[in-house]
């Protein structure tokens, strides 16, 4: 890459992104193999290179008139012809001359890492507002959770709690119950189930019995022996039990949970 200008302190620097910059220093033979340093600042943010010139230019920079550079060679030296071929210049038109195809060319060529910038930046920016969101969306689950502890620890009205998460627009706290199963037959307690969240008594209820289920197994069943025929009957035996297997028996199991009681009470 050739250097042919004079770079001075305070000369100004085009960049491809479309911003004005100016060399804020020139230190001669900075650099081990005796090349000249440039910085090049920006008002209001300072120094954004350090660097040769043509460090300066394969960067996107560009020294007094001279053309912008794009692989380290300047736009000028393509081949206008090469690069648009024969459809192209039907699409564009056949009477573009070979000097506006190389303003699009140089256009094209110097928006090329810009558009890779700025689509750096987007990437960037989603991250950031993904990695926000998360943020956000933990910290709303800390409230809640907050809120829950303290309505626990100093008996706090659920709708006032309520009243305030909406505010927040935070999901609102659920009653919570505790569920009692009982055997009719004799009154006595088979289940306890504490923490049902339910917005009623009636939806906690309902909670409770859909998800409680009776099985019944038989394991013996008895014979009776009877005969009425003539003659006299002199039994050895007149009944008998076999308890040799098992038998899942659903009447009897939904006949007994009839004779359940289901009930519960607001934590």
């Amino acid at each position: 890459m050739a250097t042919a200008i004079n770079i001075q302190h305070a000369d100004i620097v085009r960049h491809r992104n479309g911003h004005i910059y100016r060399v804020s220093e020139v230190r001669r033979g900075d650099i081990g193999d005796g090349k000249d340093r440039i910085l090049i600042a920006k008002e209001g943010e300072g120094v954004v290179f350090s660097g040769t010139a043509d460090q300066a230019r394969e960067q996107g920079f560009a020294f007094g008139d001279e053309p912008f550079y794009s692989n380290a060679r300047p736009i000028s030296h393509f081949d206008i012809s090469k690069i648009v071929s024969n459809a192209e210049r039907q699409f564009i038109g056949d009477l573009v001359s070979d000097e506006a195809l190389l303003s699009i060319v140089q256009f094209a060529i110097s928006a090329g890492p810009e558009i890779v910038r700025l689509q750096t930046e987007v990437r960037e920016a989603n991250r950031l507002r993904v990695a926000a969101r998360e943020e956000f969306d933990r910290f709303k689950l800390q409230v809640r959770e907050q809120v829950e502890a303290a309505r626990k620890e100093h008996d706090l009205c659920i709708d006032g709690c309520n009243a305030f998460l909406e505010e927040l627009g935070l999901p609102l706290l659920k009653k919570k119950w505790t569920g009692i199963v009982t055997r009719d037959s004799d009154g006595e307690v088979i289940l306890t189930v504490t923490g049902i969240e339910a917005d009623d008594e009636d939806s906690a209820k309902e909670e409770l019995q859909e998800n409680f289920s009776v099985t019944a197994t038989v394991k013996s069943v008895h014979f009776d022996y009877e005969y009425e025929g003539e003659g006299e009957a002199d039994w050895e035996t007149s009944d008998y039990d076999d308890d040799d297997w098992d038998e899942t028996d659903s009447d009897i199991a939904d006949n007994h949970e009839d004779n359940l009681s289901f009930s519960v009470e607001e934590e």
